[in-house]
């Protein structure tokens, strides 16, 4: 073998080595280059990405839950409190006439 490397060959330059096993699909990204090890601790910290995702999206949802349930709740006390303005003109004679002014301007 130091005998042949690099010697030439009908004006080729030879190049030996040992042998090697051939590599499959992917060069050193492919599958058998990987240790056997490899698939189980990608799977692991795959699951464990998952469950972190799973649980970011569980509390996105109940802070968006929370969110509609307060401006729902909002909206209803600005209801109420519409419905108070109701009550106060048809009590006050004042109130009424006023807006009857205002009706009649429109």
């Amino acid at each position: 073998m130091d005998n042949m490397d690099g010697a030439e060959l009908y004006g080729r330059v030879l190049t030996v080595n040992y042998a090697l096993p051939e590599r499959i699909k992917g060069g050193e990204q492919g599958w058998a280059a990987q240790p056997i090890w490899a698939d189980a601790d990608t799977w692991f910290e795959r699951q464990q990405q998952e469950e972190e995702m799973k649980r970011i999206e569980t509390e996105n949802r109940a802070a968006m839950q929370a969110a509609e349930d307060l401006h729902r709740k909002k909206l209803t006390q600005d209801r109420e409190g519409e419905k108070e303005e109701e009550i106060e003109i048809k009590d006050d004679p004042m109130a009424r006439a006023e807006a009857e002014v205002l009706q009649q301007d429109n």
